[in-house]
């Protein structure tokens, strides 16, 4: 097993969150709660870190 860290690209992180954009941009459009949305994709942004950081 590799001990190194595996570092992915910013263009790769775009490309992953273009789907997530593309749905807030549909719920802002069609006036619904985006909020919500938003809120939770930080949420998981947040969680997600945290485990690869005590994982690593």
């Amino acid at each position: 097993m590799s001990d190194s860290i595996q570092i992915i690209p910013f263009a790769n992180l775009v490309l992953a969150f273009l789907p997530v954009i593309a749905v807030i941009v549909i719920l802002w459009k069609w006036k619904l709660e985006y909020k919500n949305a938003l809120y939770a994709v930080a949420r998981m942004l947040i969680q997600l870190l945290l485990i690869g950081y005590f994982l690593a």
